[in-house]
């Protein structure tokens, strides 16, 4: 019995020895990898030690270039708003931003000052217009609600957060939230922005008429639903008046059946109650729904955070002057010592060429 099971155990240990192999293969590639990353570290290293007085006189050379250039020009201030975009704004948004760069570009200062409703000498201050769609969960949760508001309850459970969500990542110009970034030489040209751009937005003939359309529809609502609150309790007043009367002469009957029989309704219908708690409830979520709609829709374009007063520098060191001049200088000379290094390669190779032509 033994001798029957050898060949097997015997092809398990080699099964598992081959495995092993092959892992070992595996580590000592990813070991080789690594060693050969760090030889080339140490190489590069060396390359710059043996250079390291041109290195340094570049990096020299860009320090005293700032030096001479850090005027005012070369500081850049930045300020940022978020905003919520209606009535598909965000595409005038977009036009208006190119057409600001654009004039910037083109130094049109005057045609921006009109825009914006500024002067001249505060137009020329502006560097550049940048927006950017939004991607926020704390905002696409809200308007993934709203989406679900429109459809029936059936189809809830095929609509799920995150393909609501990648369908906005997918399609930014559809996502109605927005991060604008204004650049300019000067810290205090950001605060007028915010009304010039909603006066732009709101000009727009085509805006203010779906404006117009959806103001109108949800003034309707919100009226209807103030005149059922008043209708609901009136009847609840009534309803009030008459069990109370009722009481005094049978405790055991209710209004609603009172009025029923007054109203020679068959015994079926005895029995129907008008649960008018509810249906003020129900009022009141729809009066407070269509308010809320009023108020995010009030504007085509709603600032959920403003343009500050007074912007800031551009951030990271990188956006240092002497920092950028003085790694533009480093990166220059040792590009001009590897370009230096391979024609003298190219020329040893030519020679070696020459060489074995002439054997």
């Amino acid at each position: 019995m033994n001798h029957q099971h050898q060949p097997e155990e015997i092809d398990i240990v080699q099964f598992f020895k081959a495995i092993g192999l092959f892992f070992k293969s595996i580590f000592n590639s990813i070991k080789n990898a690594f060693l050969s990353l760090f030889h080339f570290f140490l190489d590069f290293l060396l390359y710059l030690k043996k250079n390291y007085l041109f290195l340094g006189a570049g990096i020299l050379a860009g320090l005293i270039l700032s030096f001479f250039n850090n005027s005012s020009k070369n500081k850049l201030f930045e300020a940022k708003a978020r905003v919520h975009t209606n009535y598909q704004s965000q595409f005038l948004l977009q036009e208006q931003f190119e057409a600001f760069n654009y004039m910037i570009k083109t130094h049109k200062p005057d045609l921006l000052a009109k825009e914006l409703g500024v002067d001249e000498e505060t137009a020329k201050k502006y560097v550049k217009f940048d927006l950017e769609p939004l991607i926020n969960d704390v905002f696409l949760i809200d308007e993934y609600d709203n989406y679900l508001r429109t459809k029936d309850t059936v189809v809830y459970q095929f609509i799920e957060y995150k393909d609501f969500k990648k369908n906005f990542i997918d399609n930014p110009e559809i996502n109605p939230y927005w991060e604008l970034t204004v650049k300019a030489t000067a810290p205090d040209v950001f605060e007028n922005l915010n009304k010039a751009l909603i006066k732009n937005i709101e000009n727009d003939q085509s805006i203010a008429r779906r404006q117009k359309n959806l103001t109108m529809a949800l003034e309707l609502a919100k009226d209807k639903n103030l005149k059922s609150l008043q209708d609901v309790d009136t009847m609840r007043a009534i309803y009030n008046k008459v069990d109370l009367a009722v009481a005094q002469k049978d405790p055991t009957a209710t209004a609603s059946v009172i009025i029923n029989k007054n109203n020679n309704l068959t015994h079926e219908w005895e029995e129907t109650y008008y649960n008018l708690f509810d249906i003020r409830m129900i009022t009141l979520n729809n009066l407070e729904n269509a308010i809320l709609r009023l108020n995010k829709f009030s504007s085509p374009l709603v600032f959920l955070s403003s343009f500050p007063s007074i912007g800031k520098k551009e951030g990271g060191i990188l956006y240092n002057n002497y920092v950028r001049n003085a790694l533009l200088g480093f990166l220059t000379v040792l590009f001009i010592l590897l370009l230096w290094d391979f024609n003298k390669y190219l020329n040893r190779y030519q020679q070696r060429k020459q060489v074995q032509n002439h054997k």
